[in-house]
């Protein structure tokens, strides 16, 4: 009671302090100083949430690459997602050469075949004879992505180049054969391949830079083809192109092939062969054509035709160079692999 008692005494002694115009800046410091004890504290929270915030993002982060590692390099994930991620990410599959091997190119290879062996071959994937077809078009597709990237190393060297407006061009013309709109076109690609334009497109525009670095480095089968064609100049005014390919590879050793079509119709869809020999006159000889299947020169002579069939024989000069130039990179041990097939 005492202590009370006295508490209250002083209490009521202190003298009141009363705010007025000379004293308002003083009472200000003192409020402004009373606060910064309060400052400093929520400063260091605030410094420590965006210190605490950076390395969960990055142990997110972490986790998450070790995640998408795992499901791409191990256990081989091919799912929508995983795509994406690897469309996203310039992600390597494989090296050759120097030259990375997109994973993104090998899955869109990988996942249309698989796509076409479900859907349009009913394969049933889960079987033994499904799973061996899964392992082939696996090894295929694999293959001609590491293709594409060697492919792609040649033609920044030559500067060799395919253009957008190349491609677009070429697919219009596709419709054009086949007599079809463009939406019915990708609406077929799509229902077969599942592939969307901008893939198709994609696959498209590295068919032709395969097709133009392909005649670009094959110096024999172009060596073969001016031979030929000279062959013909001199030698050829009187004979049928089968006679003209058999005394050619007597006169030169080699062993080009003479075939024949057969009767077909004349929108026959053959990478452009049959088009072109309903153009010649019977047993004139096209000298030097290049399909759009860019896969060797050929030589045709119109044996036969009429209003709606043609008969037409050919030889054929094989693009080989590409081949054996990759096998020599992977035999050279150039070739990196980032997964095991």
């Amino acid at each position: 009671m005492f202590k009370l008692h006295k508490k209250e005494k002083e209490t009521a002694s202190a003298p009141s302090y009363k705010i007025t115009k000379d004293t308002i800046i003083e009472h200000r410091r003192k409020v402004i100083a009373e606060g910064r004890r309060f400052k400093y504290p929520f400063q260091y929270s605030k410094h420590k949430l965006v210190f605490n915030t950076i390395i969960i993002s990055f142990a997110a982060l972490i986790v998450f690459s070790v995640f998408v590692w795992q499901q791409l390099y191990i256990a081989q994930n091919s799912s929508d997602f995983f795509y994406s991620i690897a469309r996203i990410f310039p992600l390597p599959v494989a090296k050759i050469d120097g030259e990375n091997v997109l994973f993104s190119d090998y899955l869109m290879k990988y996942r249309s075949a698989v796509f076409y062996l479900e859907n349009k071959e009913q394969v049933d994937l889960s079987s033994a004879d499904g799973k061996k077809q899964v392992a082939y078009v696996e090894q295929q597709s694999y293959k001609d992505a590491l293709a594409d990237a060697y492919v792609k190393k040649v033609a920044n060297k030559s500067h060799i180049t395919v253009s957008d407006q190349e491609v677009n061009d070429f697919i219009k013309n596709q419709n054009k054969e086949n007599n079809v709109q463009q939406s019915t076109y990708e609406a077929v690609i799509k229902d077969y391949y599942n592939w969307s334009p901008s893939e198709y497109k994609q696959i498209v525009k590295e068919k032709m830079l395969r097709q133009r670095v392909s005649y670009l480095i094959d110096g024999t089968a172009k060596k073969q083809n001016d031979l030929l064609s000279s062959y013909i100049v001199k030698n050829g005014s009187d004979k049928t192109l089968k006679n003209i390919v058999e005394d050619f590879n007597k006169a030169h050793n080699y062993n080009l092939s003479y075939a024949e079509s057969g009767i077909v119709l004349k929108s026959n869809h053959d990478y452009g062969l049959t088009s072109e020999a309903s153009l010649l006159n019977k047993n004139e000889i096209l000298k030097s054509f290049k399909t759009t299947s860019g896969d060797g020169y050929y030589f045709i002579q119109l044996l036969d035709k009429n209003s709606t069939n043609v008969n037409y024989g050919y030889v054929k000069i094989s693009l080989t160079q590409l081949s054996k130039d990759i096998d020599g990179v992977e035999k050279s041990g150039k070739v990196v692999n980032y997964i095991k097939l």
